[in-house]
């Protein structure tokens, strides 16, 4: 019976050797495995990249700071059972959500979900060591809402600032071209002429519509052209906003566990964000451009591929410029540090470590479970 009764504990302490060495990748997993309620018929009504991305932020979070999260103690059974209420509380909400104001499980559901996974697997009593995952996952899901309500009050007035910010660029009082706010008139499909295209109408160049003719039309703005004359209207996806701000967190996560000052990372994360910014209206006066040179169809068919060529272009050189003058020295040296501490920069022994040697040269991590 002692014996069973030995075996039972070696059991028990392989498991939780086993679990305590691979908990960051059944972290990983478990965040990827729960966006994809996205997928489950008539539940969620959001895309699955939509949920993925919290998952995402969520695991860059951790990855980027390994060593930090290896090292906290495995959760208790109250810690344990504190982060399974709170999964459990998101679907919850998303019923009584459901009730009052329709639709399906969204992403302020599934920002719940995430954070009660996080407190799963690393505990409620290590707040002080995880407060970064739980800020930056509730952080997203609080801006993403907040700016939906702001656009759905004021997007008129934000699609007008990008018309005047692309007009004030590549019009007259910029570069010179003739950009204009504004849209073509009702009695302009009498002009001789007009014609729809495949993404609007245009008229020929030299028509007889001139820019005093224009009407005022929130977010619209006409280019008068080489080839003929066209109004582009600046909807809700061209302003940015929204990648803009998943940006900001995705470059937080990265940024905020680097061993370098503080003003450091605020200034890297502000160029950061404001680099992005600039790249979105540089891509919509290069449109503008595209445009008096081109067609309103050939605007349209580049404006699907420039957004993306140029934020990669902007991510190249901005990483380049980060680490160049803000990522060496300080970070390296406290890397190297690490690394002498231990093995792969993670404790050894104590609660927070591997385990100990025992008697006999036996290795021991009954200290660990009751310490957890």
């Amino acid at each position: 019976m002692a014996y069973l009764e030995r075996m039972d504990m070696d059991t028990r302490l392989e498991m939780y050797r086993r679990f305590r060495e691979n908990r960051l990748s059944y972290f990983y997993l478990a965040m990827v495995l729960s966006s994809f309620v996205a997928f489950i018929p008539g539940f969620s009504d959001q895309g699955f990249f939509n949920l993925f991305f919290y998952a995402l932020l969520a695991i860059i979070i951790v990855r980027v700071d390994e060593t930090r999260y290896y090292n906290i103690p495995i959760p208790k059974w109250d810690e344990i059972l504190v982060g399974l209420g709170v999964c459990v509380s998101s679907f919850i909400f998303d019923l009584g959500t459901r009730g009052i104001f329709g639709g399906g499980y969204g992403q302020t559901d599934y920002t719940i979900l995430a954070l009660g996974i996080i407190l799963l697997f690393f505990g409620y009593r290590n707040l002080k060591k995880i407060y970064l995952p739980l800020l930056l996952v509730g952080g997203l899901s609080f801006s993403l809402k907040a700016l939906q309500l702001i656009s759905a009050a004021y997007f008129d007035s934000i699609a007008d600032w990008f018309v005047a910010a692309i007009t004030r660029l590549a019009g007259p009082g910029g570069l010179g071209y003739p950009v204009h706010s504004g849209a073509m008139p009702g009695w302009a499909g009498s002009l001789p002429g007009w014609a729809p295209t495949q993404y609007g109408y245009a008229l020929p160049p030299n028509s007889l519509l001139y820019p005093e003719d224009l009407v005022a039309q929130p977010g619209t703005f006409t280019v008068f052209g080489l080839n003929e004359t066209a109004s582009l209207h600046v909807d809700w996806g061209c302003t940015g906003l929204r990648s803009l701000i998943m940006f900001s967190f995705i470059l937080m996560a990265l940024i905020w566990p680097m061993e370098i000052s503080g003003r450091k990372k605020a200034l890297g994360i502000g160029i950061g964000i404001l680099g992005a910014f600039l790249i979105n209206i540089l891509r919509m006066v290069m449109l503008a451009l595209l445009m008096y040179y081109k067609d309103l169809d050939t605007t349209m068919a580049v404006h699907k591929h420039l957004g993306d060529f140029l934020f990669i272009m902007w991510i190249a050189i901005y990483w380049w410029v980060f680490f160049h003058f803000f990522g060496e020295g300080e970070g390296r040296e406290s890397q190297g540090e690490r690394e002498e501490g231990g093995v792969d920069g993670r404790e050894v022994g104590g609660v927070s470590g591997r385990e100990e040697v025992g008697e006999g040269g036996r290795m021991d991590t009954r200290v660990d479970i009751e310490e957890a």
